[in-house]
């Protein structure tokens, strides 16, 4: 149960996205709201923005918790409700060099030629170039990743770090070993081993 009076009638929001928005508009604003919220477990704007969303998120987690991530009916309740997140490189002058969009990017690394991004929704850890292009995943649901919220390298770049957030049960830090392949062996290991403590970046 929801443990606050949830009203079963939408309040009016005024000027969401301007007074022609209308209802879409409505839902752009609460979903970006909601979204943000699930990112970042805090957010400050107008009391009524903050309160309409506050339902929504509730709902969204309480229909999580019940269900799990298996049910198709709550993943596409996710989905509609949470928005991608871009990852955006830009030069010193503030022209924008590369976007990549990704389901719920919430931490980034960057050591040597390798940019890290913990996706927070898609539960795994990706690899890109400095340049934006995609590598490979490392680290996934199968390795027991849950809502990752940051990953860094030791100074050394033997060492991967991920954080992980509640609600599973999972609010701890794994460590896993980072080993590098050499370019001609690109495709050559593409698994972790059966431990699961290590992770391989071509």
């Amino acid at each position: 149960m929801l443990r606050f009076a949830f009203k079963t009638r939408p309040r009016k929001l005024k000027a969401t996205f301007g007074p022609a928005s209308g209802p879409e508009g409505r839902i752009d604003r609460l979903k970006m709201l909601v979204t943000a919220l699930m990112r970042y477990e805090r957010i400050e704007t107008r009391h009524d923005y903050c309160d309409e969303t506050r339902g929504y998120a509730e709902r969204l987690i309480q229909i999580a918790i019940k269900n799990g991530d298996k049910c198709p009916e709550t993943m596409e309740l996710a989905d509609y409700w949470l928005l991608n997140g871009r990852i955006i490189c830009m030069s010193k002058r503030g022209a924008v060099k590369w976007i990549r969009t990704l389901s719920m990017p919430r931490g980034i690394c960057v050591f040597g030629e390798h940019l890290f991004v913990a996706d927070m929704k898609e539960d795994n850890i990706q690899v890109f170039t400095l340049h934006g292009d995609f590598m490979k995943t490392i680290l996934s649901h199968d390795d027991e990743i849950r809502r990752p919220q940051v990953v860094t390298i030791n100074n050394t770049g033997d060492k991967l770090l991920v954080a992980m957030a509640p609600p599973y049960h999972n609010d701890c830090i794994k460590i896993f070993d980072l080993k590098y392949q050499k370019k001609d062996a690109v495709h050559k290991t593409e698994k972790q081993n059966q431990k699961g403590t290590s992770c391989f970046v071509s």
